[in-house]
């Protein structure tokens, strides 16, 4: 999906922490689409979801941190 289109506020909110320099770390899973922020495409399948949640995932680490 794209937050762009499908959660238009979400995706504000998230553009807005970027733009202030948070640091704000965002992944993607899914089709890469242009987000017009940074973000760490992780994969496209539900294999990624799973590795991700099972901590098998390097970006597991970044969610683990937040």
């Amino acid at each position: 999906s794209n937050p762009r289109w499908e959660a238009t506020l979400i995706n504000a909110r998230i553009r807005k922490q970027w733009w202030k320099g948070s640091g704000l770390k965002v992944g993607v899973i899914g089709p890469n689409v242009d987000l017009t922020y940074r973000a760490d495409y992780l994969g496209a399948g539900p294999q990624t979801l799973k590795d991700v949640a099972d901590g098998k995932h390097p970006f597991a680490q970044v969610l683990k941190d937040a």
